[in-house]
């Protein structure tokens, strides 16, 4: 990734990822994946964030993570408009 790029991921987590933190507790209420799910986002978010992972690396991880609880989502039919 450009430096740039490399850089606004940085603050976009940095100023993120407290919210992403908080947001774990409510995870755990839901399914077993969505939890492990999160809380490989907040991982990832606070490592980028304090510069321990490359974030086109973590970019990545985060977006499988995305996906993982999306589909957890939607196979257990948990969101607006599933009934």
């Amino acid at each position: 990734l450009a430096e740039n790029l490399v850089i606004q991921v940085q603050m976009y987590c940095k100023s993120e990822c407290q919210i992403i933190n908080n947001l774990i507790p409510v995870s755990s209420e839901l399914e077993n994946d969505h939890f492990k799910s999160w809380v490989r986002i907040a991982y990832y978010m606070n490592a980028v964030a304090n510069g321990q992972e490359k974030a086109s690396v973590a970019m990545i991880k985060i977006l499988e993570n995305i996906k993982r609880f999306d589909k957890e989502s939607h196979d257990k039919k948990l969101y607006v408009g599933a009934n």
